[in-house]
Formats: structure tokens, sequence, C-alpha cells
């Protein structure tokens, strides 16, 4: 019924769905176990102009926790993609730092280890509500709706790398946020799972990574 909802919205002429509908949908799916209606729905809302990617946090929990960690990660990519041309766009409209754009590659997450076996946390729905704050049709001038997400974004996007031993992909992303957060502070939860990457998989301190990538110490 919330899929028709959905439908019958796209298609009615006087009826334009913004993020905020899209997003209680993929909540109801997401709830009762519906994995396909809940990716359609998600896929809908990135297709949508504008749109806050505040949604992509809720799908990649719902795929972990389904230990579908290879739809996670082609949802990470998805989000990577539209997060460039989100970012294009912003710096056409109104000048940005190059910093802000650096942080497009990445995501982030809770966990302190890493292995199959491991409990993953569901991101919290009202946790991603706080950040509808904006709908579709206004300005979305500030970078805090989508730093939010990246954090939340990046974290889950190491942890179905992760799950699905994609070493050389979580390597080369902790690498590029090391790199373009020179001016940045560095996420809790961040830290923690490429901490656990980094010492688990290929035997290396933080500290150590970061000064060799960034040429500086980590600062605490």
């Amino acid at each position: 019924a919330a899929l028709d909802l959905l439908l019958w919205a796209e298609s009615s002429k006087k009826m334009n769905p913004d993020a905020r509908l899209y997003h209680t949908a993929m909540i109801i799916f997401a709830e009762h176990n519906r994995w396909k209606e809940a990716f359609d729905a998600h896929k809908r809302l990135m297709q949508r102009p504008l749109s806050p990617r505040f949604v992509t946090p809720l799908a990649m929990s719902a795929c972990i926790n389904a230990k579908q960690w290879s739809r996670s990660l082609e949802l990470f990519q998805d989000a990577v993609r539209s997060l460039r041309n989100w970012h294009s766009m912003r710096t056409n409209l109104h000048p940005i730092n190059d910093q802000d754009e650096t942080e497009t590659i990445n995501d982030q997450d809770e966990t302190e280890t890493i292995n199959d076996q491991d409990e993953t946390e569901n991101t919290d729905a009202s946790a991603v509500t706080e950040n509808d704050s904006q709908s579709v049709g206004e300005k979305v001038s500030s970078t805090s709706v989508i730093e939010g997400m990246l954090e939340q974004t990046l974290a889950l996007g190491l942890r179905s790398m992760a799950m699905g031993r994609q070493w050389e992909m979580a390597f080369d992303v902790i690498s590029n946020q090391i790199e373009g957060a020179k001016q940045m502070r560095m996420d809790k939860s961040f830290t923690k799972t490429s901490s656990s990457i980094l010492r688990n998989r290929f035997g290396l301190t933080p500290t150590v990574f970061a000064e060799a990538v960034r040429g500086s110490p980590v600062s605490k």
C-alpha cells in the first residue's frame, strides 16, 4: 500500500512528493523486512533532484543487518556518485572550499571490531529524521545535512567492505579520508572502524598510517 501511494503521488499532476515521503516509506518497509520495496523507495528517492541524501544510511543499515553487504556497497557507491553531483551543483551555485568536495569519497561506521559475525547497529530512524529539516524545494546552502549523512554512510560503507573482505577498497577509502581531513575533525566512529581495519588486516597503527598519508600526526 505504501509503494502504491508513492507511485500514485509520482504520477499525479497535483502531487510532487519530496524526500520526506520516500523517507517515511523507507522506514515502513525496513521495519517489516520488505527489502525489495525498501530498495525501490530508496532508488526513487535518489533520483529526485536536490534531495538530501539522508535515507542512504538507513538503507545501508538494513542491507547489513540482512547480511547483504554487496547491496550495501552498491548503495554506498551510488551515494558517492550522487554526492559528487550534489557538490558540483552547490559549487556552481555557491562557491565552496575544496575540503567540502573531499568528503564525498567517504562514509563512517560505529564499530570497534570487524568480523563477519559482528552484530551491526541499526541506524536509528529518529536520528535520521533529525536531518529532515529542509524540504526538496528549499535551498540547501549549508553542509550540515550532507556532512551528517556522510558520517553515517562512510561508517556503514567501511563495515560493508569489511563484511565482504574488500580490504583494498577499504584501504583506499581510509587513505582518502585521512588525506582529505587535514583541516577537519576526525569523526570518532570513523576512527574506531578504520583503526580496527588497519590493525587487524594490515598491522598498522592509525598514527603511523596517518603520518605517512598526511605528513603529520593524527590529532586526538
